[in-house]
């Protein structure tokens, strides 16, 4: 089973082959900063990282949508529901607490609304999903500053 922190490579491409095969040294020096950020990141910076591949992709799904480009569309959405569904596996359903069953009806929710954007081709759904996504984001990012103290 791949760890959190492959899982997280992979929804930001750092391991598709995409990016394997490019000679370009710039491109190759940003794909080496990102998976080391990642290889060292705790696991709150982790869940806050999952949070930005999900909304950053939702957004450009948008504008694919407004473009006219499926294709494309079709690839940011499938991003979003990876970073989505990395999230719902790291919850840590054995400690009791409500709040992870909450996460994971909010996760499930923004996955109907990731799926409604997409099929019905609703920019509204796509928004409603990154809505929920940039609030749960918000406070991870509370929780990364805290531990950083």
């Amino acid at each position: 089973m791949k760890s959190t922190h492959e899982n997280l490579l992979n929804c930001l491409g750092i391991c598709d082959m995409k990016f394997v095969q490019s000679p370009d040294p710039v491109q190759k020096a940003q794909r080496d900063y990102l998976e080391s950020r990642i290889l060292s990141a705790q696991p709150a910076e982790l869940v806050e990282m999952l949070y930005q591949i999900a909304i950053q992709s939702l957004n450009r799904a948008i504008g694919h949508l407004k473009s006219g480009d499926a294709l494309a569309r079709a690839g940011e959405i499938t991003r979003a529901q990876e970073a989505v569904n990395e999230l719902m596996a790291a919850l840590d359903h054995s400690v009791g607490a409500s709040f992870t069953q909450t996460l994971a009806s909010l996760y499930a929710y923004v996955q109907t609304q990731i799926l409604k954007g997409h099929s019905g081709k609703s920019e509204e759904a796509l928004q409603r999903a990154i809505g929920i996504l940039t609030t749960l984001q918000e406070g991870w990012s509370g929780v990364c500053t805290e531990q950083a103290k």
